[in-house]
């Protein structure tokens, strides 16, 4: 499925490889379109509301020594209140929010 949501990295603004280059996270729907940027690992794209709380968990990072590597992820989501957004930045490991916006 070709990424129709960015031209470039929302975190590094890394030019995009070709549609079918792209690293695609496992979706959990044939609709989702998440992808990793090479550059960076940036995660972004369009999924359902649900699915994106498998991704990044809508949870803070709990403990008082930041994480040694945080990822950015902007999804464009799908939920019962319509089109909404998610970004900020997360810890891979455990998936919990470390800043958003």
């Amino acid at each position: 499925m070709p990424n129709t949501h960015y031209r470039e990295c929302p975190a590094c603004n890394a030019p995009l490889p070709e549609p079918q280059c792209i690293t695609t996270v496992v979706p959990t729907t044939s609709r989702d379109q998440v992808y990793v940027c090479p550059a960076c690992d940036a995660v972004y794209g369009v999924v359902d509301l649900r699915a994106s709380y498998d991704l990044v968990r809508p949870r803070w990072y709990e403990r008082l020594d930041p994480p040694a590597r945080t990822r950015y992820y902007d999804f464009t989501t799908r939920g019962p209140q319509g089109i909404g957004r998610r970004h900020g930045w997360y810890d891979p490991k455990s998936r919990l929010i470390t800043q958003t916006g």
